[in-house]
């Protein structure tokens, strides 16, 4: 009997580590988020559609090259894998390199509504990846954008 109930005690002392184990490694690798709220608000999930991988390929971009057409085509393919990913509208990251191309490239609408979609999940809670290299402020974002969309801006662009 005492062979028994060593082996369930061993038994039970590996599950618990495991659960534990587990636990902990969701939260390192934010697979989980754990959000505390009133019963009265809602919980928001967290969206992660442009993982480590791409943002890594996203820094590599943005840090690689001093050549204008380099860093333009890098980044357009980027922005371009960005695209093609579903829910990327909800993923911060996902807005982030999107407007971060689209302003590079000064498209109005565009940039627009990667600088929208990136306010509203900021809003819900959702924020830019750490790793994210020199991240702009949504305050400078905005004002780039009002830039980019200024009726001066575009008829100097026609100019050159």
């Amino acid at each position: 009997m005492k062979k028994s109930k060593k082996i369930l005690i061993i038994a039970a002392i590996v599950l618990v580590c495991l659960g534990v184990g587990f636990v902990v490694w969701a939260f390192v690798t934010d697979k989980v988020r754990l959000v505390v709220t009133n019963s009265d608000e809602s919980v928001t999930k967290k969206s992660v559609v442009c993982d480590d991988a791409l943002i890594k390929r996203y820094n590599e971009v943005i840090t690689a090259s001093e050549d204008n057409d380099v860093y333009r085509d890098g980044l357009k393919k980027v922005a371009e894998e960005v695209e093609r990913k579903g829910g990327q509208q909800e993923d911060a990251n996902c807005a982030y390199i999107r407007y971060v191309y689209y302003a590079y490239i000064r498209d109005a609408s565009k940039v627009r509504q990667a600088f929208d979609d990136l306010k509203h999940v900021s809003e819900s809670g959702v924020y830019l990846s750490p790793d994210i290299i020199n991240p702009d402020s949504i305050e400078r974002m905005r004002q780039q954008v009002e830039t980019i969309e200024s009726p001066a801006t575009s008829s100097e662009e026609g100019m050159g």
